[in-house]
Formats: structure tokens, sequence, C-alpha cells
């Protein structure tokens, strides 16, 4: 089927808002370079240096694919094309899985590392990630791409099993800002008021929330009423939010632990100090 007018307008579009996204992850990333090589590469290894690395440099890679499925930098088929989209799709699940562990992680120390939650996070993070692969393979069975052009990748149909992944991920994050706002704040609200540090915590938190929930709105949206060429119009936004947000949280986070000049032991530790919980 020959690729119409009003869905090259849509690849056009999709294209422009891809290379935005890029521009404001390379942007960040050097806004963020001097910190990074501070409290990132200067630091000790660690689970948390590893999900960053992870999390910021994945992202160029799933960014530049993303790129070359818009641009055609070389003649694509339609199998091609089919297989960059369901790359681009699932590397960019991967990440999204990555920092969510990131968000884990950060929750479990805001809370008092308590074993209950750990259990919960894996339950939550395994149950999630398997409604994303669920989805993902279902969604990936059923994409149609125009025959031609060849020179572009524009996608013709596809089904709502999508839905499924960003259902889930709205989900999880929602579960995640409960459970800190409605069952920690009452303790941490007098000392964040002291206390930069577990402002930080907080402030973050809801502004990740705010973020993530708008761009998973937005996606489900997209999925449901838009015309398949324009269904993931927000895809590239949500991929980079999702990196920049995680490392800036990280980031803020120790750059706020190390300026901060008493670090004040939390009501719910045992003589361990809020910098020993930073992520």
């Amino acid at each position: 089927m020959a690729t119409s007018l009003p869905a090259l307008y849509d690849g056009q579009i999709l294209a422009y808002i891809t290379v935005a996204a890029f521009a404001l992850l390379v942007y960040d990333s050097c806004l963020t370079m001097g910190q990074e090589y501070q409290y990132i590469w200067r630091s000790k290894n660690g689970p948390i240096k590893a999900l960053y690395v992870i999390t910021r440099y994945s992202t160029f890679i799933t960014s530049l694919m993303a790129l070359e499925t818009h641009f055609s930098w070389g003649e694509h088929s339609p199998a091609t094309c089919r297989a960059l989209l369901r790359f681009t799709t699932v590397f960019t699940g991967f990440g999204i899985g990555v920092t969510e562990v990131i968000l884990f992680i950060r929750t479990y120390a805001l809370c008092g590392r308590p074993k209950k939650l750990i259990v919960l996070f894996v339950v939550l993070w395994v149950v999630i990630g398997g409604l994303n692969i669920w989805g993902l393979v279902k969604w990936s069975q059923t994409l149609s791409i125009d025959s031609e052009p060849f020179t572009k990748c524009n996608l013709e149909d596809s089904s709502n099993f999508i839905l499924v992944c960003y259902g889930s991920r709205l989900v999880g994050e929602t579960i995640i800002a409960a459970l800190t706002i409605s069952k920690y704040w009452p303790i941490a609200w007098p000392l964040a008021r002291s206390s930069p540090l577990v402002a930080t915590f907080y402030q973050d938190g809801i502004l990740w929330y705010l973020a993530m929930v708008s761009v998973l709105v937005i996606n489900v949206v997209l999925q449901s009423v838009a015309r398949p060429s324009l269904k993931f119009l927000a895809e590239a936004p949500m991929r980079v939010l999702h990196a920049v947000l995680a490392c800036r949280l990280v980031l803020h986070v120790r750059v706020t632990a190390d300026e901060e000049p008493t670090v004040q032991s939390w009501p719910w530790h045992e003589s361990e100090s809020s910098r020993s919980t930073c992520i």
C-alpha cells in the first residue's frame, strides 16, 4: 500500500520530535558532564553507578536507532523497518526497566530499608516486566509497514497490545508514589524542613512521578485515538525523559548530600546517617 500524503507528513512530525528529544538528551548530558564526572565516574563501583551508566548511555543507542528509522540513512525494506522498530521499542523498555530499579532503590533507602519492601519491589518489577514482555511480543507480531517508499519506515498499522506496557508502567509508578507519600510522608516531612537531603528525596520523587504520569497518559491517549502513523508521537520524549530525570535524580541527591553541612540521623534508622542511605 503506497504511503499517503498525510502519513508522510506524520512521519516528518515524528522525525522532528525524535530529533528534539535527542537534542534534549545531548544538551542535558553536556550540562551535567561535570557533576557526572565528580559524582559518578570518580565514585566507587556499585549498583547505582552501573545503573546510571546504563540508563544514560543506552538511551543514546535507542535514540540513534530511532533517528535511523525516521531518516533512513540507506534504503530499508519493510522487514528491516520492522526489525528496527522492534529493537528500538524493546530496548527502550529495557532502559525504562533499569530506571525503575533506580527508583526502587531510592524509595527503599528513603523508607528505611525494610526487607518487606524488597519483596514488594521484586514482585512488582517481575510482574510489570512480564506484562511488558508479553505486550511487546504481541505488539511486534502485528506491525505493518508501508511497502513503499523503502527509504522511510512508516508505520501503517499495529495492535493496541502496547497499551499493556504503558498501563503496567503507570500502575507501577503510582504504587511507588502512593507508598512513599502515604506511609512515610508523616515521618519525613518534619525532617525535610530542616534537611535539604530529605527534601531532595521527596521533591525529586514527586516531580518524577508527575512527569512520567503525564507522558504515559499522553502515550495511552495517542495509542487509543491517534491514527497509526502518530501513535508513537510521545515515545521519544518518554524515552529521553526517563533517562534524563533518573540521572538527574541520582546526581541531585549526591550533590545535596555532599553540600549538606550537618547530616542528621533519620528517625527510621538506628545510628545510620542519611548520607549512607543516599543513592
